[in-house]
């Protein structure tokens, strides 16, 4: 899921400014057409929800993407797969646990003396046990964004 994200980030056009001439797709692992066909199942559910690890994004790019660019590429992103509004970005630290709205994305801050991996899994965990919508009875997916193996453990393991 991850080589999806980067590779439609990368693909996506920002009104301000443009990807940056680094992000192609050849340093990706996933062709733009690839991408488009991993990113059906999560387009195709209306009650996807995408939980991205933000700092592990930025560190996935070298960092060359600051906190706003990724912000404004995952709202760029949400936006033209019609998926805003159904993602949140996690964030590492900040000065309390909050989750602010910005231009179609949730964005999470873990708190003061928590990891971004800390509130993702708890978030995973509350998704998941909302996964059967009683009133429509349909299943949520819940997509991950994060190369950390770890957290991905935590996440499948999740109560």
């Amino acid at each position: 899921m991850l080589a999806s994200v980067l590779v439609a980030l990368g693909a996506c056009a920002l009104p301000t400014a443009p990807p940056p001439a680094w992000a192609t797709r050849s340093m990706l692992s996933l062709s733009g057409r690839k991408a488009a066909v991993a990113m059906a199942p999560l387009v195709a559910n209306p009650r996807s929800v995408v939980v991205v690890d933000g700092n592990n994004v930025r560190g996935r790019v070298g960092f060359r993407w600051t906190k706003m660019q990724l912000a404004r590429l995952l709202s760029a992103w949400g936006a033209e797969y019609g998926i805003d509004g159904r993602v949140v970005v996690a964030w590492d630290h900040g000065l309390e646990s909050i989750a602010l709205p910005w231009d179609g994305v949730a964005h999470a801050f873990a708190g003061p003396r928590r990891a971004a991996d800390d509130l993702i899994t708890e978030e995973v965990g509350r998704l998941s046990s909302l996964s059967i919508l009683e009133e429509e009875g349909a299943f949520r997916d819940i997509w991950l964004a994060t190369a950390d193996r770890e957290l991905i453990h935590r996440g499948n393991n999740a109560p």
